[in-house]
Protein backbone atom coordinates (compact mmCIF):
# COMPACT_ATOMS: atom_id res chain seq x y z
CA UNK A 1 0.00 0.00 0.00
CA UNK A 2 1.76 3.48 -1.00
CA UNK A 3 0.17 6.14 0.23
CA UNK A 4 2.89 8.33 1.13
CA UNK A 5 0.92 8.86 4.64
CA UNK A 6 2.11 5.14 6.88
CA UNK A 7 0.26 6.75 9.75
CA UNK A 8 -3.28 6.97 7.51
CA UNK A 9 -2.24 3.59 5.94
CA UNK A 10 -1.89 1.77 8.97
CA UNK A 11 -4.86 3.11 10.48
CA UNK A 12 -6.75 1.61 7.56
CA UNK A 13 -5.07 -1.58 7.14
CA UNK A 14 -5.16 -1.67 10.92
CA UNK A 15 -9.12 -1.83 11.00
CA UNK A 16 -8.75 -4.29 7.79
CA UNK A 17 -7.28 -6.16 10.29
CA UNK A 18 -9.99 -6.24 12.39
CA UNK A 19 -12.48 -7.25 9.98
CA UNK A 20 -10.42 -10.24 8.47
CA UNK A 21 -7.90 -11.55 10.56
CA UNK A 22 -7.45 -14.40 8.57
CA UNK A 23 -5.96 -11.98 5.42
CA UNK A 24 -2.27 -12.22 4.90
CA UNK A 25 -2.03 -9.72 2.53
CA UNK A 26 -3.85 -7.45 5.40
CA UNK A 27 -0.87 -8.28 8.15
CA UNK A 28 1.54 -8.02 4.96
CA UNK A 29 0.40 -4.28 4.42
CA UNK A 30 -0.11 -2.91 8.37
CA UNK A 31 3.59 -4.35 8.14
CA UNK A 32 4.69 -2.15 5.49
CA UNK A 33 2.69 0.73 6.67
CA UNK A 34 4.52 0.27 10.22
CA UNK A 35 7.95 0.09 8.52
CA UNK A 36 7.34 3.88 6.94
CA UNK A 37 6.47 5.03 10.95
CA UNK A 38 10.19 3.63 11.57
CA UNK A 39 8.07 1.23 14.42
CA UNK A 40 10.18 -1.91 13.24
CA UNK A 41 9.17 -4.07 15.86
CA UNK A 42 5.58 -3.68 15.40
CA UNK A 43 6.45 -4.32 11.67
CA UNK A 44 8.30 -7.72 12.66
CA UNK A 45 5.35 -9.26 14.19
CA UNK A 46 2.53 -8.35 11.44
CA UNK A 47 5.10 -10.34 8.98
CA UNK A 48 5.66 -12.82 11.17
CA UNK A 49 1.73 -13.25 11.35
CA UNK A 50 1.52 -12.82 7.28
CA UNK A 51 4.22 -15.82 6.82
CA UNK A 52 2.16 -17.87 9.75
CA UNK A 53 -1.02 -17.42 7.47
CA UNK A 54 0.97 -18.00 4.12
CA UNK A 55 3.92 -20.09 4.45
CA UNK A 56 4.88 -19.16 1.21
CA UNK A 57 4.91 -15.68 1.04
CA UNK A 58 8.17 -14.20 -0.44
CA UNK A 59 7.82 -10.91 0.08
CA UNK A 60 6.73 -11.24 3.66
CA UNK A 61 9.87 -13.62 3.60
CA UNK A 62 12.14 -10.91 2.80
CA UNK A 63 11.06 -8.23 4.85
CA UNK A 64 11.31 -9.65 8.01
CA UNK A 65 14.75 -11.15 6.42
CA UNK A 66 16.41 -7.58 6.32
CA UNK A 67 14.81 -6.29 9.39
CA UNK A 68 15.90 -9.55 11.37
CA UNK A 69 19.14 -9.25 9.43
CA UNK A 70 19.52 -5.64 10.98
CA UNK A 71 18.40 -6.30 14.81
CA UNK A 72 21.37 -8.93 14.87
CA UNK A 73 18.80 -11.94 14.95
CA UNK A 74 21.15 -13.58 12.48
CA UNK A 75 19.77 -17.35 12.21
CA UNK A 76 16.22 -16.73 11.87
CA UNK A 77 17.17 -13.90 9.24
CA UNK A 78 19.00 -16.58 7.42
CA UNK A 79 16.04 -19.34 7.74
CA UNK A 80 13.74 -16.26 5.95
CA UNK A 81 16.13 -15.71 3.04
CA UNK A 82 16.35 -19.25 2.38
CA UNK A 83 12.93 -20.07 2.11
CA UNK A 84 12.39 -17.31 -0.11
CA UNK A 85 15.48 -18.39 -2.01
CA UNK A 86 13.54 -21.62 -2.94
CA UNK A 87 10.32 -19.83 -3.56
CA UNK A 88 11.79 -17.30 -6.11
CA UNK A 89 15.32 -18.81 -6.97
CA UNK A 90 15.97 -16.06 -9.75
CA UNK A 91 15.66 -13.08 -7.23
CA UNK A 92 19.27 -11.39 -7.08
CA UNK A 93 18.26 -9.15 -4.24
CA UNK A 94 17.72 -12.31 -2.35
CA UNK A 95 20.82 -13.79 -3.45
CA UNK A 96 22.71 -11.23 -1.93
CA UNK A 97 20.64 -10.66 1.14
CA UNK A 98 21.93 -14.77 1.83
CA UNK A 99 25.54 -13.96 1.24
CA UNK A 100 25.24 -10.62 3.61
CA UNK A 101 23.83 -12.36 6.44
CA UNK A 102 26.59 -14.81 6.15
CA UNK A 103 29.12 -12.52 5.90
CA UNK A 104 27.58 -11.52 9.27
CA UNK A 105 28.21 -15.04 10.83
CA UNK A 106 31.76 -14.62 9.42
CA UNK A 107 30.82 -17.27 6.93
CA UNK A 108 32.58 -15.78 4.08
CA UNK A 109 33.58 -19.08 2.14
CA UNK A 110 29.84 -19.74 2.41
CA UNK A 111 28.91 -16.39 1.20
CA UNK A 112 30.31 -16.18 -1.78
CA UNK A 113 28.86 -18.18 -3.94
CA UNK A 114 25.28 -16.15 -2.72
CA UNK A 115 27.28 -13.14 -4.23
CA UNK A 116 28.45 -15.02 -7.38
CA UNK A 117 24.70 -15.62 -8.22
CA UNK A 118 23.62 -12.37 -7.32
CA UNK A 119 25.39 -10.83 -10.07
CA UNK A 120 24.79 -13.63 -12.32
CA UNK A 121 21.45 -12.84 -12.59
CA UNK A 122 22.24 -9.18 -12.32
CA UNK A 123 25.81 -8.16 -13.59
CA UNK A 124 25.07 -4.55 -12.13
CA UNK A 125 24.64 -4.95 -9.18
CA UNK A 126 26.70 -2.80 -7.01
CA UNK A 127 25.99 -4.00 -3.66
CA UNK A 128 26.63 -7.65 -4.74
CA UNK A 129 29.98 -6.77 -6.19
CA UNK A 130 30.82 -5.01 -2.73
CA UNK A 131 29.84 -8.20 -1.02
CA UNK A 132 31.97 -10.61 -2.95
CA UNK A 133 34.80 -8.01 -2.45
CA UNK A 134 34.31 -8.70 1.29
CA UNK A 135 33.82 -12.30 1.13
CA UNK A 136 36.87 -12.14 -1.11
CA UNK A 137 38.56 -9.98 1.23
CA UNK A 138 38.42 -12.27 4.45
CA UNK A 139 39.27 -14.84 2.69
CA UNK A 140 43.18 -13.48 1.81
CA UNK A 141 41.87 -12.99 -1.88
CA UNK A 142 43.04 -9.60 -1.94
CA UNK A 143 43.73 -8.50 -5.57
CA UNK A 144 39.99 -10.26 -6.93
CA UNK A 145 38.73 -8.38 -3.69
CA UNK A 146 39.73 -4.83 -4.98
CA UNK A 147 38.59 -5.81 -8.51
CA UNK A 148 35.22 -6.42 -6.87
CA UNK A 149 35.40 -3.21 -5.06
CA UNK A 150 35.91 -1.10 -8.11
CA UNK A 151 33.40 -3.32 -9.78
CA UNK A 152 30.65 -1.64 -7.36
CA UNK A 153 31.97 1.95 -7.83
CA UNK A 154 31.53 1.40 -11.85
CA UNK A 155 28.52 0.40 -11.06
CA UNK A 156 27.65 3.28 -7.96
CA UNK A 157 30.16 5.79 -8.50
CA UNK A 158 28.28 7.22 -5.16
CA UNK A 159 28.74 4.32 -3.29
CA UNK A 160 30.53 5.10 -0.14
CA UNK A 161 30.76 1.82 1.26
CA UNK A 162 32.45 0.80 -1.62
CA UNK A 163 34.85 3.45 -0.86
CA UNK A 164 35.14 3.31 2.18
CA UNK A 165 35.76 -0.66 1.92
CA UNK A 166 38.42 -0.18 -0.96
CA UNK A 167 40.42 2.53 1.33
CA UNK A 168 40.02 0.04 4.63
CA UNK A 169 41.60 -2.77 2.32
CA UNK A 170 44.23 -0.44 0.81
CA UNK A 171 45.23 0.36 4.50
CA UNK A 172 45.35 -3.26 5.29
CA UNK A 173 47.87 -3.76 2.55
CA UNK A 174 49.89 -0.52 3.59
CA UNK A 175 48.91 1.22 0.36
CA UNK A 176 48.60 4.55 2.70
CA UNK A 177 48.29 7.03 -0.49
CA UNK A 178 45.64 4.82 -2.04
CA UNK A 179 43.87 4.42 1.24
CA UNK A 180 43.77 8.20 2.14
CA UNK A 181 42.54 8.96 -1.29
CA UNK A 182 39.40 6.39 -0.94
CA UNK A 183 38.82 6.42 2.37
CA UNK A 184 38.49 10.95 1.66
CA UNK A 185 36.08 10.08 -1.49
CA UNK A 186 33.81 8.04 1.36
CA UNK A 187 33.80 10.99 4.06
CA UNK A 188 32.81 13.39 0.91
CA UNK A 189 29.87 11.12 -0.01
CA UNK A 190 28.60 10.57 3.44
CA UNK A 191 29.94 13.05 5.26
CA UNK A 192 28.82 11.82 8.63
CA UNK A 193 30.39 8.18 7.62
CA UNK A 194 32.02 7.28 11.04
CA UNK A 195 33.79 3.98 10.09
CA UNK A 196 35.52 6.02 7.18
CA UNK A 197 36.55 9.41 9.53
CA UNK A 198 38.03 7.23 12.22
CA UNK A 199 40.40 4.93 9.61
CA UNK A 200 41.27 7.83 8.38
CA UNK A 201 43.05 9.13 11.41
CA UNK A 202 44.71 5.71 11.62
CA UNK A 203 45.63 6.08 8.20
CA UNK A 204 47.65 9.34 9.12
CA UNK A 205 49.19 7.57 12.55
CA UNK A 206 50.61 4.84 10.33
CA UNK A 207 52.34 8.02 8.63
CA UNK A 208 52.92 9.25 11.66
CA UNK A 209 51.43 12.16 11.24
CA UNK A 210 50.00 12.96 14.58
CA UNK A 211 48.45 15.85 14.55
CA UNK A 212 45.62 15.35 11.58
CA UNK A 213 44.78 12.49 12.74
CA UNK A 214 44.20 14.03 16.83
CA UNK A 215 42.01 16.88 14.76
CA UNK A 216 39.75 13.86 13.20
CA UNK A 217 39.35 12.53 16.36
CA UNK A 218 38.93 15.60 18.12
CA UNK A 219 35.92 16.81 15.09
CA UNK A 220 34.03 13.56 15.65
CA UNK A 221 33.60 13.42 19.49
CA UNK A 222 32.33 17.12 18.75
CA UNK A 223 29.24 15.93 17.21
CA UNK A 224 29.61 12.12 18.74
CA UNK A 225 30.60 13.16 22.68
CA UNK A 226 30.00 9.64 23.68
CA UNK A 227 32.04 7.61 20.82
CA UNK A 228 33.96 4.81 22.77
CA UNK A 229 35.75 4.28 19.76
CA UNK A 230 37.12 7.50 18.72
CA UNK A 231 38.03 8.39 22.39
CA UNK A 232 39.74 5.05 23.05
CA UNK A 233 41.64 6.03 19.48
CA UNK A 234 42.43 9.49 21.04
CA UNK A 235 43.63 8.06 24.04
CA UNK A 236 45.70 5.40 22.80
CA UNK A 237 47.30 8.21 19.66
CA UNK A 238 47.96 10.84 22.92
CA UNK A 239 49.97 7.48 24.77
CA UNK A 240 52.00 7.30 21.40
CA UNK A 241 52.53 10.77 21.24
CA UNK A 242 54.02 11.35 24.57
CA UNK A 243 51.00 12.47 26.35
CA UNK A 244 50.35 9.83 28.60
CA UNK A 245 48.46 11.46 31.54
CA UNK A 246 46.21 13.10 29.17
CA UNK A 247 45.58 9.71 27.82
CA UNK A 248 44.92 8.33 30.97
CA UNK A 249 42.53 10.81 32.31
CA UNK A 250 40.49 9.85 29.44
CA UNK A 251 40.69 6.15 30.68
CA UNK A 252 40.32 7.11 33.99
CA UNK A 253 37.16 9.17 32.81
CA UNK A 254 35.33 6.13 31.34
CA UNK A 255 36.33 3.53 34.41
CA UNK A 256 35.13 6.09 37.05
CA UNK A 257 32.26 4.51 37.35
CA UNK A 258 32.65 1.10 35.40
CA UNK A 259 35.10 -1.15 33.73
CA UNK A 260 36.77 0.69 30.61
CA UNK A 261 35.11 -0.17 27.61
CA UNK A 262 36.81 -3.13 25.50
CA UNK A 263 38.85 -0.61 22.93
CA UNK A 264 40.22 0.49 25.87
CA UNK A 265 41.40 -2.43 28.11
CA UNK A 266 44.66 -2.64 27.08
CA UNK A 267 45.55 0.63 27.75
CA UNK A 268 44.11 0.25 31.04
CA UNK A 269 46.15 -2.83 31.40
CA UNK A 270 49.48 -0.60 30.73
CA UNK A 271 48.24 2.45 33.06
CA UNK A 272 47.69 -0.39 35.65
CA UNK A 273 51.14 -2.04 35.07
CA UNK A 274 52.56 1.74 35.61
CA UNK A 275 50.77 2.33 38.80
CA UNK A 276 50.81 -0.79 40.36
CA UNK A 277 47.06 -1.42 40.32
CA UNK A 278 47.61 -4.62 38.39
CA UNK A 279 45.21 -6.46 41.42
CA UNK A 280 42.37 -3.91 41.62
CA UNK A 281 42.67 -3.32 37.80
CA UNK A 282 42.21 -7.27 37.16
CA UNK A 283 39.44 -7.57 39.58
CA UNK A 284 37.57 -5.42 37.47
CA UNK A 285 38.34 -6.98 34.10
CA UNK A 286 37.28 -10.37 35.69
CA UNK A 287 33.72 -8.54 36.23
CA UNK A 288 34.17 -8.32 32.40
CA UNK A 289 34.75 -11.17 31.57
CA UNK A 290 31.51 -12.79 33.52
CA UNK A 291 28.96 -9.93 31.44
CA UNK A 292 26.70 -11.41 29.51
CA UNK A 293 26.28 -11.17 25.68
CA UNK A 294 30.45 -10.55 25.55
CA UNK A 295 31.16 -11.62 22.03
CA UNK A 296 34.27 -13.77 21.34
CA UNK A 297 36.65 -11.24 19.90
CA UNK A 298 36.31 -9.12 23.78
CA UNK A 299 36.39 -12.33 25.59
CA UNK A 300 39.70 -13.44 24.07
CA UNK A 301 40.94 -9.90 24.50
CA UNK A 302 40.47 -10.08 28.04
CA UNK A 303 41.63 -13.12 28.66
CA UNK A 304 44.67 -12.36 27.03
CA UNK A 305 44.89 -9.03 29.38
CA UNK A 306 44.48 -11.11 32.60
CA UNK A 307 46.73 -13.39 31.56
CA UNK A 308 49.32 -10.62 31.24
CA UNK A 309 48.40 -8.97 34.72
CA UNK A 310 48.33 -12.17 36.43
CA UNK A 311 52.00 -12.69 34.90
CA UNK A 312 53.07 -9.65 36.34
CA UNK A 313 52.00 -9.94 39.88
CA UNK A 314 53.60 -13.49 39.89
CA UNK A 315 50.30 -15.23 39.98
CA UNK A 316 51.48 -17.47 37.26
CA UNK A 317 48.95 -20.68 37.57
CA UNK A 318 45.74 -17.95 37.16
CA UNK A 319 47.92 -16.41 34.01
CA UNK A 320 48.13 -19.69 32.60
CA UNK A 321 44.49 -20.47 33.16
CA UNK A 322 43.61 -17.32 31.20
CA UNK A 323 46.47 -17.61 28.66
CA UNK A 324 44.68 -21.17 27.42
CA UNK A 325 40.94 -19.99 27.97
CA UNK A 326 42.08 -17.38 25.52
CA UNK A 327 43.75 -19.24 22.92
CA UNK A 328 40.61 -21.80 22.90
CA UNK A 329 38.92 -18.48 21.65
CA UNK A 330 41.49 -18.14 18.48
CA UNK A 331 38.94 -18.46 15.07
CA UNK A 332 41.56 -20.43 13.41
CA UNK A 333 42.57 -23.27 15.29
CA UNK A 334 46.12 -24.98 14.79
CA UNK A 335 46.13 -27.79 12.48
CA UNK A 336 49.58 -30.19 12.84
CA UNK A 337 48.55 -32.53 10.08
CA UNK A 338 48.21 -29.26 7.70
CA UNK A 339 51.22 -27.68 8.92
CA UNK A 340 53.25 -30.11 8.39
CA UNK A 341 51.95 -31.24 5.06
CA UNK A 342 52.26 -27.72 3.87
CA UNK A 343 56.34 -27.55 4.94
CA UNK A 344 57.06 -30.51 3.31
CA UNK A 345 55.65 -29.56 0.28
CA UNK A 346 57.48 -26.37 0.09
CA UNK A 347 60.58 -28.52 1.47
CA UNK A 348 60.29 -31.06 -1.85
CA UNK A 349 59.45 -27.90 -4.41
CA UNK A 350 62.40 -26.13 -3.14
CA UNK A 351 65.10 -28.40 -3.24
CA UNK A 352 68.77 -27.84 -4.02
CA UNK A 353 68.74 -29.44 -7.32
CA UNK A 354 65.09 -27.34 -8.24
CA UNK A 355 66.75 -24.08 -6.91
CA UNK A 356 69.81 -24.23 -9.61
CA UNK A 357 67.77 -24.59 -12.26
CA UNK A 358 64.84 -22.13 -11.69
CA UNK A 359 65.22 -18.75 -12.90
CA UNK A 360 66.15 -15.56 -10.98
CA UNK A 361 64.32 -12.23 -11.12
CA UNK A 362 66.80 -9.84 -13.01
CA UNK A 363 67.05 -7.06 -10.57
CA UNK A 364 69.69 -6.47 -7.87
CA UNK A 365 67.73 -4.36 -5.74
CA UNK A 366 69.60 -4.55 -1.57
CA UNK A 367 66.29 -2.25 -0.99
CA UNK A 368 64.08 -5.08 0.60
CA UNK A 369 65.31 -6.55 3.97
CA UNK A 370 63.31 -9.51 5.47
CA UNK A 371 62.58 -10.00 9.05
CA UNK A 372 61.61 -13.40 9.77
CA UNK A 373 61.46 -15.88 12.71
CA UNK A 374 58.82 -17.42 15.01
CA UNK A 375 56.08 -15.19 16.34
CA UNK A 376 56.93 -13.29 19.46
CA UNK A 377 61.02 -13.99 18.78
CA UNK A 378 62.51 -10.77 18.64
CA UNK A 379 61.15 -9.28 15.32
CA UNK A 380 59.62 -6.50 16.71
CA UNK A 381 62.54 -5.23 18.53
CA UNK A 382 64.86 -5.74 15.43
CA UNK A 383 63.13 -3.42 12.96
CA UNK A 384 62.25 -0.80 16.01
CA UNK A 385 65.53 -0.71 16.05
CA UNK A 386 66.97 -0.80 12.89
CA UNK A 387 64.27 1.69 11.91
CA UNK A 388 66.12 4.49 13.60
CA UNK A 389 69.07 4.36 11.29
CA UNK A 390 68.84 7.53 9.24
CA UNK A 391 68.62 5.05 5.95
CA UNK A 392 66.37 2.56 7.19
CA UNK A 393 62.45 2.47 6.92
CA UNK A 394 60.40 0.21 8.70
CA UNK A 395 57.18 -0.81 6.41
CA UNK A 396 55.78 -3.18 9.30
CA UNK A 397 54.22 -6.34 8.56
CA UNK A 398 53.72 -6.73 4.52
CA UNK A 399 51.34 -9.71 3.11
CA UNK A 400 52.97 -8.83 -0.03
CA UNK A 401 55.16 -12.01 -0.18
CA UNK A 402 52.27 -14.31 0.58
CA UNK A 403 50.24 -12.72 -1.99
CA UNK A 404 53.10 -12.91 -4.63
CA UNK A 405 53.19 -16.68 -3.40
CA UNK A 406 49.93 -17.41 -4.21
CA UNK A 407 49.50 -15.07 -7.21
CA UNK A 408 52.63 -16.93 -8.75
CA UNK A 409 50.36 -20.54 -8.20
CA UNK A 410 52.52 -22.26 -5.30
CA UNK A 411 50.09 -22.56 -3.10
CA UNK A 412 51.93 -25.51 -1.55
CA UNK A 413 48.01 -27.48 -1.04
CA UNK A 414 47.19 -30.76 -2.36
CA UNK A 415 43.84 -29.63 -3.01
CA UNK A 416 45.15 -26.80 -5.40
CA UNK A 417 48.60 -28.06 -6.16
CA UNK A 418 47.16 -31.65 -7.70
CA UNK A 419 49.36 -34.35 -7.85
CA UNK A 420 52.03 -32.45 -9.76
CA UNK A 421 52.65 -30.00 -7.06
CA UNK A 422 52.88 -26.51 -7.68
CA UNK A 423 53.61 -24.85 -10.78
CA UNK A 424 56.82 -24.41 -12.72
CA UNK A 425 58.26 -20.70 -12.58
CA UNK A 426 59.32 -18.68 -15.69
CA UNK A 427 61.92 -15.46 -15.52
CA UNK A 428 59.09 -13.16 -17.07
CA UNK A 429 56.35 -14.03 -14.53
CA UNK A 430 59.25 -13.23 -11.80
CA UNK A 431 60.32 -10.01 -13.52
CA UNK A 432 56.71 -8.73 -13.56
CA UNK A 433 56.01 -9.89 -10.05
CA UNK A 434 59.21 -8.69 -8.72
CA UNK A 435 58.77 -5.01 -10.66
CA UNK A 436 55.25 -4.24 -9.17
CA UNK A 437 56.93 -5.11 -5.37
CA UNK A 438 59.16 -3.16 -5.79
CA UNK A 439 57.58 -0.31 -7.38
CA UNK A 440 55.02 -0.56 -4.46
CA UNK A 441 58.15 -0.39 -1.91
CA UNK A 442 59.51 2.86 -3.42
CA UNK A 443 56.78 4.66 -2.81
CA UNK A 444 56.66 4.09 0.58
CA UNK A 445 60.75 4.39 1.38
CA UNK A 446 61.62 7.95 0.55
CA UNK A 447 65.19 8.69 0.72
CA UNK A 448 65.99 5.06 2.63
CA UNK A 449 67.83 2.54 0.69
CA UNK A 450 66.87 -0.41 3.29
CA UNK A 451 62.87 -1.47 3.67
CA UNK A 452 62.34 -3.65 6.32
CA UNK A 453 59.33 -6.24 6.26
CA UNK A 454 58.72 -7.36 9.35
CA UNK A 455 56.53 -10.55 8.12
CA UNK A 456 57.69 -13.68 10.53
CA UNK A 457 56.14 -15.72 8.81
CA UNK A 458 57.71 -15.04 5.46
CA UNK A 459 60.53 -17.96 6.60
CA UNK A 460 57.95 -19.76 4.01
CA UNK A 461 58.48 -18.14 1.26
CA UNK A 462 62.65 -17.45 2.07
CA UNK A 463 62.81 -19.78 -1.29
CA UNK A 464 60.38 -17.29 -3.47
CA UNK A 465 62.14 -14.28 -1.88
CA UNK A 466 65.52 -15.95 -3.40
CA UNK A 467 64.34 -15.65 -6.67
CA UNK A 468 62.23 -12.33 -6.74
CA UNK A 469 65.36 -10.43 -5.31
CA UNK A 470 68.51 -11.86 -5.18
CA UNK A 471 70.40 -9.41 -3.64
CA UNK A 472 68.06 -8.61 -0.31
CA UNK A 473 69.14 -9.74 2.84
CA UNK A 474 67.22 -11.69 5.37
CA UNK A 475 67.44 -11.53 9.33
CA UNK A 476 66.11 -14.97 11.04
CA UNK A 477 65.24 -13.88 14.63
CA UNK A 478 65.41 -16.74 17.13
CA UNK A 479 64.54 -17.25 20.45
CA UNK A 480 64.72 -19.55 23.19
CA UNK A 481 62.05 -22.21 21.85
CA UNK A 482 60.14 -22.71 25.26
CA UNK A 483 60.36 -19.02 25.85
CA UNK A 484 59.26 -18.35 22.22
CA UNK A 485 56.22 -20.54 22.30
CA UNK A 486 55.37 -19.74 25.74
CA UNK A 487 54.87 -15.93 24.68
CA UNK A 488 52.62 -16.90 21.57
CA UNK A 489 51.28 -19.73 23.89
CA UNK A 490 53.27 -22.40 22.42
CA UNK A 491 51.10 -21.89 18.85
CA UNK A 492 52.72 -25.43 19.49
CA UNK A 493 55.91 -26.97 20.11
CA UNK A 494 55.03 -28.72 17.23
CA UNK A 495 54.98 -26.18 15.21
CA UNK A 496 57.81 -24.76 16.04
CA UNK A 497 60.04 -28.02 15.10
CA UNK A 498 58.61 -27.99 11.67
CA UNK A 499 60.07 -23.59 11.45
CA UNK A 500 62.94 -24.60 12.94
CA UNK A 501 63.23 -27.52 9.62
CA UNK A 502 62.40 -25.50 7.10
CA UNK A 503 65.35 -22.77 8.28
CA UNK A 504 67.26 -25.51 8.23
CA UNK A 505 66.46 -26.40 4.72
CA UNK A 506 66.87 -22.51 3.40
CA UNK A 507 70.36 -22.41 4.89
CA UNK A 508 71.47 -25.64 3.56
CA UNK A 509 69.84 -24.66 -0.06
CA UNK A 510 69.73 -20.77 -0.72
CA UNK A 511 73.11 -19.17 -1.69
CA UNK A 512 72.01 -15.94 0.14
CA UNK A 513 73.09 -15.23 3.13
CA UNK A 514 71.22 -14.98 6.50
CA UNK A 515 72.09 -13.21 9.56
CA UNK A 516 70.86 -14.91 12.50
CA UNK A 517 70.03 -12.32 15.85
CA UNK A 518 69.53 -14.60 18.64
CA UNK A 519 67.54 -13.03 21.19
CA UNK A 520 68.84 -14.15 24.34
CA UNK A 521 72.44 -12.67 22.86
CA UNK A 522 70.45 -9.21 22.01
CA UNK A 523 69.34 -8.13 24.93
CA UNK A 524 72.51 -9.40 26.60
CA UNK A 525 74.48 -6.79 24.22
CA UNK A 526 73.05 -5.53 22.65
CA UNK A 527 75.29 -2.86 21.00
CA UNK A 528 77.41 -5.68 19.75
CA UNK A 529 74.16 -7.07 17.70
CA UNK A 530 73.39 -3.65 16.42
CA UNK A 531 76.73 -3.36 14.68
CA UNK A 532 76.44 -7.01 13.14
CA UNK A 533 72.70 -6.37 12.10
CA UNK A 534 73.79 -3.01 10.42
CA UNK A 535 77.27 -3.99 9.14
CA UNK A 536 75.12 -7.27 7.29
CA UNK A 537 72.75 -4.79 5.55
CA UNK A 538 76.09 -2.00 4.52
CA UNK A 539 75.23 0.55 6.62
CA UNK A 540 77.26 2.87 8.61
CA UNK A 541 77.16 2.83 12.22
CA UNK A 542 74.08 5.15 13.95
CA UNK A 543 73.71 5.02 17.46
CA UNK A 544 69.80 6.19 17.02
CA UNK A 545 69.89 2.59 16.68
CA UNK A 546 70.55 2.17 20.77
CA UNK A 547 67.65 4.61 21.12
CA UNK A 548 65.18 2.81 19.84
CA UNK A 549 62.82 3.02 22.49
CA UNK A 550 62.38 7.37 21.93
CA UNK A 551 61.83 6.88 18.38
CA UNK A 552 58.14 8.41 17.65
CA UNK A 553 57.22 5.43 14.78
CA UNK A 554 53.90 3.91 15.78
CA UNK A 555 54.16 0.07 16.10
CA UNK A 556 51.10 -2.10 15.35
CA UNK A 557 52.49 -5.50 16.51
CA UNK A 558 51.49 -7.68 20.13
CA UNK A 559 54.92 -6.53 20.88
CA UNK A 560 54.10 -3.07 20.66
CA UNK A 561 54.62 -1.81 24.20
CA UNK A 562 57.42 -3.50 24.81
CA UNK A 563 59.72 -1.60 21.70
CA UNK A 564 58.85 1.46 23.79
CA UNK A 565 60.99 0.22 26.48
CA UNK A 566 64.79 -0.27 26.39
CA UNK A 567 66.14 -3.79 26.34
CA UNK A 568 65.77 -5.90 29.33
CA UNK A 569 66.79 -9.25 30.36
CA UNK A 570 63.53 -10.55 31.94
CA UNK A 571 61.89 -12.12 29.27
CA UNK A 572 64.31 -14.80 28.72
CA UNK A 573 63.42 -17.77 30.82
CA UNK A 574 60.41 -16.44 31.38
CA UNK A 575 59.34 -20.50 30.70
CA UNK A 576 60.08 -21.83 34.12
CA UNK A 577 57.51 -19.76 35.94
CA UNK A 578 55.04 -21.70 33.78
CA UNK A 579 56.94 -25.35 33.86
CA UNK A 580 54.37 -27.79 35.71
CA UNK A 581 52.17 -26.87 32.86
CA UNK A 582 54.55 -27.53 29.73
CA UNK A 583 54.54 -31.38 29.73
CA UNK A 584 53.20 -31.27 26.31
CA UNK A 585 54.57 -28.50 25.26
CA UNK A 586 58.21 -30.27 26.11
CA UNK A 587 56.88 -33.14 24.57
CA UNK A 588 56.30 -31.67 21.28
CA UNK A 589 59.36 -29.92 21.14
CA UNK A 590 61.39 -33.22 22.27
CA UNK A 591 60.44 -34.43 18.70
CA UNK A 592 63.42 -33.02 16.22
CA UNK A 593 61.09 -33.06 12.91
CA UNK A 594 58.06 -32.06 14.71
CA UNK A 595 55.72 -35.16 13.82
CA UNK A 596 53.29 -35.81 15.97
Amino acid sequence: MQTGRPAEAAGLVGRAVQVDSRNPEFHYNLGMAYLGLGSRGEAIKCFRQAISLRPDYADALINLGNLLLNAGELDEAEACYRKAAKLVPANPTIQNNLGTVLMAKEAAEEAEPYFRQALKLKSDFAEAHNGLGLALYMRGRFDEALESFRAALRCNPDYAQACNNLGNAYFDMNELENAETYLRKAIDLKPDYAQARLKLARVFIELDDFEPALEIYDGFLAGNPESEQAWAGKANLLDRMGHTQDAYDIVRDFAADTPPPSSMVRLYAIMASREHRQTEVASELEDMLVMSGQPEERKRMLRFTLGKLYDELGRFDEAFTHYEAGNRLRPSPFDPETSMDYMDRIIEFFSAERLAELPRADNRSELPVFIVGMPRSGTSLVEQILSCHRDVHAAGELRDIGKLAKDLGLRFQKEVDGADGPPGLDRESLNAAASRHLERLHKQVGKATRLTDKMPSNFLHLGLIALLFPRARVIHCLRDPIDTCLSCYFQTGLYYRRYERLVAHWKKVLDRPMLEVRYEEHVADPERVCREMLDFLGLDWDPACLRFHESRRFTKTASKDQVRKPIYTSSSGRWQNYERHLAPLMEALSRPDGRS
